[in-house]
């Protein structure tokens, strides 16, 4: 009997890259054993933005594909779907593993353009891996030293991959706010990097009036999970105008002001202190934007698979950028692959999204602000579910009282 879980594995191969064989791992190890071919293994999952956007530009290139047919047997694995992922030991994805005669011969983290995976993989035809690459590479590249740290972490290589981090989280045109994971498996597989990184907070501990330090701050003490003690100094930061000082941060340098807004809204909403979330939240009206587009995109990622037409996606990746550790897509009202329609299950975390921002604006007394995303979430999303998330967070009850006069409820 077929599972539910193998007709999902089976749909997701029909979908896939065509350079990818629609077998499982163990028969992929041993066809290409059988034919003296090197072995690739793209791991992926479907919530993973670099993993689509391989999907979507790089594993469709002619070159990779062309490489591929010559030298090597391709296959995907579902990290969510498939049984053989989890003796695969991946901690990031996309992650690529290449095998030869049946032993990994090396891996590629984080998402590759066409150019940059056949560099990878013309390497290890030469037996040379990719970290003989990035160590030879690395000088004041960022994005090379942010490979490597990973490989480097990847391999086992602690003490090499904690000075690599240092370097990129001391460098100022390294993105901090990409390497909260970093901190996280560092100390987790090497102890001696909380020592380091101790090190680091503590430094940043008498700046935090500065609000390029306390981004950097909050970055590490999120990363290490200590929300106790961003609460502890948002209760004492919090008796000041802090909330107007981000407000106007966010004129002048709206990267570092939504990158603190960010640390701190995901600490507050988890320990439900909506009030103090409503007063310092700058871009309510621009999150429900944000959100919308992913479930727009999401929607259009989902057309493209049933019905093998990518040429649109692959346009929509060109014009797209990743920033702050998202990719950022937009479908515009006037494109014609804009969606007409959203599935249901695709729309649960946007509503979920609008619920928490409209509780906190009321609780922080910002009605005003409340009226227009709730007018604006509707606008986007009539649905009765849409309804019934601002129903269970009051808005309709809010709304009956103020109109017989009375305040709305806190």
């Amino acid at each position: 009997m077929v599972t539910p879980m193998a007709d999902e594995s089976r749909r997701k191969h029909a979908l896939a890259p065509s350079v990818f064989q629609p077998i499982d791992l163990t028969a992929a190890r041993e066809l290409a054993q059988s034919r003296a071919k090197l072995l690739l293994v793209d791991v992926t999952a479907s919530w993973c933005a670099p993993c689509r956007l391989m999907d979507a530009t790089t594993w469709r290139d002619g070159a990779v594909a062309q490489w591929i047919r010559k030298y090597a047997i391709a296959i995907q694995v579902d990290s969510d779907l498939d049984p053989s992922a989890s003796g695969l030991n991946v901690k990031a994805l996309p992650c690529l593993i290449v095998f030869r005669d049946g032993q990994e011969l090396d891996r590629v983290v984080g998402a590759r353009s066409a150019q940059e995976l056949l560099c990878c993989l013309n390497g290890l035809l030469e037996r040379r891996p990719e970290i003989g690459t990035l160590l030879e590479d690395n000088d004041s590249n960022v994005s090379v030293r942010q490979k490597l740290a990973w490989r480097l972490l990847h391999e086992g290589r602690h003490e090499e991959a904690l000075r690599e981090w240092l370097h990129l989280w001391r460098d100022e045109k390294g993105q901090e706010s990409l390497y909260p994971g970093l901190v996280r498996l560092l100390t987790e597989e090497y102890p001696a990097a909380q020592v380091a990184i101790e090190i680091e907070r503590e430094l940043l501990a008498d700046m935090r009036h500065d609000f390029k330090a306390l981004r950097k701050w909050l970055c590490l003490t999120h990363g290490l999970g200590k929300t106790e003690e961003i609460l502890e100094w948002f209760d004492n930061a919090d008796n000041s105008d802090f909330d107007r000082r981000l407000s106007d941060l966010s004129l002048r340098d709206a990267r570092t002001a939504r990158s603190i807004e960010h640390v701190l809204q995901s600490t507050l909403t988890e320990h439900n202190r909506w009030e103090q979330l409503g007063r310092i939240l700058i871009s309510a009206q621009l999150q429900i934007e944000e959100a919308w587009q992913h479930c727009l995109f999401q929607q259009v990622l989902r057309s493209a698979e049933e019905n093998n037409r990518w040429e649109d996606v692959d346009r929509l990746f060109m014009e797209s950028q990743i920033e702050e550790g998202r990719l950022g897509v937009r479908v515009d009202p006037s494109d014609p692959i804009y969606p007409s329609v959203l599935q249901s299950e695709l729309l649960g975390e946007f509503r979920h999204n609008v619920a928490v921002l409209v509780r906190a604006l009321r609780a922080a007394g910002r009605h005003a602000e409340e009226q227009r995303v709730v007018a604006r979430a509707l606008e986007l999303d009539r649905s009765p579910e849409m309804k019934a998330a601002l129903d269970e967070v009051g808005v309709f009850t809010a709304a009956s009282t103020s109109s017989q006069g009375q305040e709305p409820p806190p």
